[in-house]
């Protein structure tokens, strides 16, 4: 399942939990789909569609993310930087993804892996990309590769 999208002008999208009605978007969202914050994102062609916040979403938002490492447990988090970059305008140090699809066996283990390297034995980013590529490897399905920014 895709929890980012690259949306059709390049930018990606992350899925929210909330599905896409008509009554929302042309009331409550309104504002935030005219301005591009929000858009509507689904895993495939034919399948519900949810909301999905843009990078102009996190660029909009109050608040930072000082010293934060964002990490995108799904599929596409760094398919391109239009979202990184926007956490690192809000005071993110990093933010970390896989360029392509991921399954979600692979991407659970992946992220044990990264967040054990990271956070227990407090490896830099780029040692903890390296440490976990070097255990986990790419996607063996998809190939996704995990990366981080900047």
């Amino acid at each position: 399942m895709h929890l980012a999208i690259n949306l059709e002008n390049g930018d990606l999208a992350i899925f929210t939990n909330e599905k896409c009605s008509y009554a929302k978007a042309s009331t409550v969202y309104i504002n935030d789909i005219l301005n591009g914050r929000l858009a509507q994102v689904r895993v495939e062609e034919n399948s519900t569609s949810y909301f999905g916040i843009t990078p102009n979403f996190i660029e909009a938002m109050n608040g930072k993310f000082e010293n934060t490492t964002v990490i995108i447990m799904g599929c596409d988090g760094l398919i391109t930087q239009s979202m990184a970059k926007a956490f690192i305008q809000r005071g993110a140090k990093a933010h970390m993804g896989w360029d392509d699809f991921v399954t979600p066996q692979y991407v659970d283990t992946a992220t044990t892996k990264l967040l054990q390297h990271l956070v227990l034995e407090k490896q830099t980013i780029p040692e903890t990309v390296a440490s976990t590529t070097h255990e986990v490897g790419n996607d063996p399905d998809n190939r996704g590769t995990l990366h981080y920014y900047p």
